[in-house]
């Protein structure tokens, strides 16, 4: 049985490969194996490749596949709503999964204070599933997404809960790390360019400015070593009202060592002296980044291997984003290190012959309808904001710090450029910079539809 199986499988994979009508295609079964033959070619396909399984086709199919945004699904945690949509087969498969992984997530909060009886019960109540197939492609589904990133959601064609559900043990943790492998393949360049760096352990570092409050009950990195009575934090609900120009400049400087008082002075001071408006650094090896940090799951550092809130971070900024986008209130802009770059063809040297983006979170910038306005205002002009440095010789150079806008207020940028300050940061990174008109967002009446707008 299970030989035919595994045969009706091949020949479903390779039919789909075939031109013309299956109908055309003569299958003879033969001691070693078979031949499948079309009026264009003959092929032979051995006893021992029937039995194992052809992971790539479904490995292409998971890892190509166009990517989706849920907001709504993401931030369930409705056990019952759950599992409805897990059990509608006419919800597109990414999202199927999805839902399988947090209820994964769901069922194991419930498990600390239900038993196991009642919580049978519950999953028996609320859904048509056998209890022990849910669960089983619940914690498949979970490990597959935790693999190659939850979020966004990848609609596969191929990779169905059924799909996963049919795997054999052996078979499911072998695809586990043929897909822990591909995801490691995809950034394979940008590991090996961040880990080669003896002063280099560094996660990614990155903000999203929006006009949700929630972000005003998280902690902020403070070095306490700043004087408090010239400079200040701005309030998130503030428009800056002492720059009559209105042009406003934003830019984001990975500055290591700001726990330094010299380096706080001079940094400081060329900030007021320049008129920056909003400032946004990124620095490494600080104590709060650890419990706080943001998509840690995206090359991280030992430091923040163990964070137990990633799920609720990635809810907390997308949701905002959502928010921002159901009130009219605009996107903002999301600025810093992201370890990986847009382009790596052109924001990398030596260039790579790959040309989408690096990271699965700046695509899902990008499907978000964020653009790069470096990119965009420069077309094809080349500049890094990072230079890896060995024996006093630049290794490679790529543009890693970037500004991030929604499309809607493209047409509000002045200018995108690249600075460097090194003797003012003393830093291995360049700043990011961009100036942007806001008058048409503090005038009259726009100034108070838009008074909540961060940019």
């Amino acid at each position: 049985m299970a030989f035919l199986q595994n045969l009706q499988q091949k020949l479903i994979e390779l039919y789909q490969n075939f031109p013309g009508e299956i109908s055309k295609v003569n299958v003879q079964l033969k001691p070693d194996g078979y031949l499948i033959r079309t009026p264009e070619q003959t092929i032979s396909v051995s006893t021992e490749n029937i039995k194992k399984k052809d992971f790539n086709p479904y490995l292409l199919d998971l890892f190509n596949a166009d990517l989706d945004f849920d907001f709504g699904l993401y931030a369930e945690t409705d056990l019952k709503k759950l599992l409805e949509y897990s059990d509608n087969i006419n919800n597109p498969n990414g999202k199927r999964l999805l839902a399988y992984s947090l209820l994964e997530t769901r069922i194991n909060q419930l498990q600390l204070n239900i038993t196991k009886k009642e919580l049978q019960v519950q999953l028996t109540k609320n859904s048509t599933q056998n209890v022990i197939r849910l669960r089983t492609i619940s914690k498949r589904a979970y490990r597959l997404l935790k693999e190659v990133d939850e979020f966004p959601i990848r609609l596969a064609e191929k990779v169905t809960p059924r799909w996963l559900f049919r795997l054999t043990k052996k078979e499911f943790e072998e695809f586990i790390q043929k897909c822990s492998h591909m995801s490691k393949l995809e950034n394979r360049d940008i590991d090996n360019l961040i880990n080669s760096s003896p002063i280099r352990s560094q996660s990614i570092n990155i903000t999203s400015i929006v006009s949700d409050p929630h972000y005003n009950s998280l902690d902020t990195i403070n070095t306490n070593t700043i004087n408090s009575q010239l400079y200040r934090p701005v309030d998130n609900n503030d428009i800056l009202e002492h720059n009559n120009t209105g042009i406003w400049k934003l830019v984001t400087q990975n500055l290591r060592g700001i726990s330094e008082d010299l380096k706080q002075q001079t940094w400081w001071d060329y900030c007021v002296n320049e008129n920056l408006d909003i400032v946004f650094i990124t620095k490494t090896k600080t104590t709060t980044i650890s419990e706080k940090m943001i998509f840690s799951k995206q090359k991280m550092n030992n430091q923040t291997r163990k964070v137990n809130n990633e799920r609720k971070m990635y809810n907390l900024w997308w949701s905002s984003v959502a928010e921002a986008h159901n009130n009219n209130l605009g996107s903002g802009v999301a600025m810093g290190d992201w370890n990986a770059t847009p382009n790596p063809s052109i924001d990398r040297f030596p260039e790579k012959r790959k040309t989408s983006a690096e990271s699965s979170l700046i695509q899902s910038l990008m499907y978000s309808g964020y653009i790069d306005i470096y990119r965009i205002l420069n077309k094809d002009k080349v500049k890094f904001t990072f230079h890896q440095i060995f024996n006093n010789t630049i290794r490679s150079k790529s543009r890693i710090d970037s500004i991030w806008i929604n499309q809607t207020y493209e047409d509000s940028i002045m200018e995108a450029d690249i600075d460097d300050m090194t003797l003012v940061a003393n830093s291995d990174h360049l700043c990011a910079r961009i100036s942007i008109d806001v008058k048409n967002y503090c005038d009259g009446l726009s100034y108070k539809k838009h008074k909540r707008l961060n940019y």
